[in-house]
């Protein structure tokens, strides 16, 4: 049975690389900058990390993570890196890491902590050691413009390689980061504003989708409802146009049926 346990830690916004509080919320822009006070990153999103402790192979415990801190961070014309810690632990640590490959960049999320920070009350907790879970790297956008999602998705990470593999017969983990309603741009920052963004193609089919049902709508019902009115209103037309009109034949029929003069 698991028993989960949820933990909130503060979103800060942040205006320079040291930790500057302007506001708190649930998503909150954070901003990072350069060493001359320019705005060399911008990160807005909700995210939130569920991570799940298992022994062979059965969940046991699960713990959310909400909002973190921002903790530090750096620009450079390649590289960008913005590290947040949650309160839970002071080495509970989530990243962005942006690559610029070409005029591509990519993007990849890093999360590491200590299993004795987020499960203190696991029985039998024998692993001390610093865990890392990373994503997959993926393009997102061009280094001109920044990316947009709208759409909730969730991203399984997995064990970073450069970790410490765990014990023999000690607790694994998962780690399931869900993202939602995120802007981010890493590179070319102009006026501290978002360049127009890339968006996500789980948004463009979303909006494929709305005009598909659109044009369904209106295929299926809009259309046929139209030409029924018109149908209606040809049908009354003529039957007001007969019922005002003389008979075909009515002069000639008349004539026959008169006495002859």
């Amino acid at each position: 049975m698991i028993s989960p346990t949820r933990v909130d830690c503060l979103l800060l916004r942040a205006v320079i690389i040291i930790l500057s509080c302007v506001s708190c919320g649930v998503s909150a822009m954070l901003e990072l900058r350069d060493s001359n006070g320019d705005v060399c990153m911008l990160v807005d999103a909700n995210f939130s990390i569920l991570v799940t402790a298992k022994k062979d192979g059965d969940a046991v415990r699960q713990t959310t993570l909400e909002n973190f801190n921002l903790q530090q961070g750096g620009c450079d014309d390649a590289l960008a890196t913005l590290v947040m810690n949650c309160t839970v632990g002071e080495n509970t640590m989530f990243r962005f890491v942006f690559n610029k490959v070409g005029i591509s960049v990519k993007l990849v999320y890093s999360f590491s902590f200590y299993p004795s920070d987020l499960f203190p009350e696991l029985p039998g907790q024998k692993d001390y050691t610093y865990k890392g879970y990373i994503s997959k790297g993926r393009r997102i956008s061009s280094d001109k413009s920044s990316f947009k999602c709208n759409t909730e998705q969730t991203t399984q990470l997995t064990y970073d390689p450069a970790s410490t593999p765990p014990d023999a017969g000690s607790y694994t983990f998962s780690v399931q980061l869900t993202m939602r309603n995120i802007q981010v741009q890493a590179f070319n920052v102009k006026d501290g504003k978002f360049s127009p963004a890339a968006r996500c193609l789980a948004d463009s089919n979303r909006q494929k989708l709305s005009v598909g049902v659109v044009v369904v709508v209106v295929v299926l019902v809009v259309l046929p409802l139209a030409l029924t009115t018109v149908a209606v209103v040809v049908v009354l037309h003529r039957n007001r146009v007969s019922a005002t009109a003389a008979p075909v034949g009515w002069t000639g029929w008349w004539r026959k049926i008169l006495p002859k003069q």
